[in-house]
């Protein structure tokens, strides 16, 4: 699972999705050649920080003719991560499969 992480300030996060976008069409060439595709509905994207976060109003990414919306969870290795790196999500999944 190939995982891509820009840093940017919240006023270039217009910038930063710029970037990503051409990187993923870089990504998405490679993959064409060894036979691959690149899965827009498996493709996440999610913008990690604290308070600075609500500054921040992209809610779309462009990723292979395709719009990918903003997550605010991502599941990396088993552990769910969430935007604010709070880890609460991750107890929530936990606590919920041991009352299962």
């Amino acid at each position: 699972m190939p995982q891509v992480y820009f840093s940017t300030l919240t006023r270039d996060a217009e910038a930063a999705v710029a970037r990503l976008t051409a990187c993923l069409v870089k990504i998405k060439a490679w993959l064409k050649v060894s036979r691959l595709r690149l899965n827009p509905t498996k493709t996440h994207v999610m913008w990690l920080g604290s308070q600075q976060l609500a500054k921040v109003n992209v809610l779309e990414v462009p990723v292979a003719l395709t719009r990918i919306n903003v997550s605010k969870t991502a599941r990396v290795l088993g552990v769910v991560i969430d935007s604010q790196l709070s880890l609460s999500a991750q107890v929530s999944v936990v606590c919920r499969s041991g009352y299962y």
